[in-house]
């Protein structure tokens, strides 16, 4: 299975499990940018939860219902975000590769903005909400990262259209 399709299948499976769930969430990251504005390399999958640090200990075994969960306990908190992170297998019959799928806990208003604001996309047989391109916008610029300054010049190429 490709890198992509690996990403996909995964963005698809956890957007089922949080759907059941009913938690609100929405892509965002590479792999939004990759859909949004210009195809590029990405190696996780960055979706925006409205969560709190405290309702990990819940969603952790949903989660593992509609994944290959590796490992679900690091928490990573920045100044700017936190990222609850998650390894998972795409597919049992390779079972060296992993996906990583990064929770962007809403405790910022930007994230809850975004997850609000979610526009549905078509992703295979499903629709995934997708951050909105000022939203994914908003948030590349609170990370600052290298890659995510790149990504800014893409999505604002895209909003001048």
């Amino acid at each position: 299975m490709e890198a992509g399709t690996n990403l996909l299948t995964v963005l698809v499976q956890a957007g089922a499990a949080l759907r059941q769930a009913d938690v609100p969430f929405c892509l965002v990251g590479g792999l939004a940018v990759a859909i949004l504005a210009k195809p590029r390399a990405t190696e996780d999958v960055d979706i925006a939860l409205a969560a709190r640090e405290q309702d990990i200990a819940r969603l952790g075994p949903l989660l593992r219902a509609h994944l290959q969960v590796v490992q679900d306990t690091t928490v990573i908190r920045l100044s700017n975000v936190t990222i609850w992170r998650v390894l998972v297998k795409p597919d049992m019959n390779e079972p060296e590769t992993m996906v990583v799928l990064d929770f962007l806990l809403a405790d910022r208003p930007e994230i809850a903005r975004a997850i609000r604001r979610a526009l549905p996309i078509k992703v295979g047989a499903d629709e995934i909400p997708v951050a909105r391109i000022d939203d994914l916008m908003a948030l590349k610029k609170l990370s600052g990262r290298p890659q995510d300054l790149l990504d800014l010049d893409s999505l604002k190429d895209v909003d001048r259209s």
